[in-house]
């Protein structure tokens, strides 16, 4: 084995290849909930609160993208409707995609 097999490279996120990329996402997701027994909405619901203390304003980007009305933004994940929910687990996605997609020279 070469030195270079241990390393993890850097995968450049394009237009090309995003599905490929948020599949792979969903995959390891699930290969996670399996191994671990962990409640994914639970652990979401967590995250979800975390981002929204303080003056952090990401839960409020994420439930805007969800198209969930700014009246609703206080609510807990668990409380919201299942197309919400839904809603919620794409726009965080598609953020996440989006965002790695900025070259890291222009940060």
């Amino acid at each position: 084995m070469s030195a270079t097999a241990n390393r993890i490279y850097d995968v450049t996120i394009t237009p090309d290849n995003v599905a490929a990329y948020q599949a792979g996402i969903r995959h390891l997701s699930g290969i996670r909930r399996q191994l671990m027994n962990v409640d994914p909405d639970e652990q979401l619901e967590t995250h979800l609160e975390r981002l929204g203390e303080g003056a952090g304003k990401t839960k409020g980007i994420i439930y805007f993208c969800a198209g969930i009305t700014r009246d609703r933004h206080g609510i807990k994940f668990r409380e919201l409707s299942a197309d919400e929910q839904s809603a919620v687990r794409k726009a965080m996605l598609a953020l996440f995609v989006d965002i790695n997609s900025i070259p890291k020279n222009l940060i």
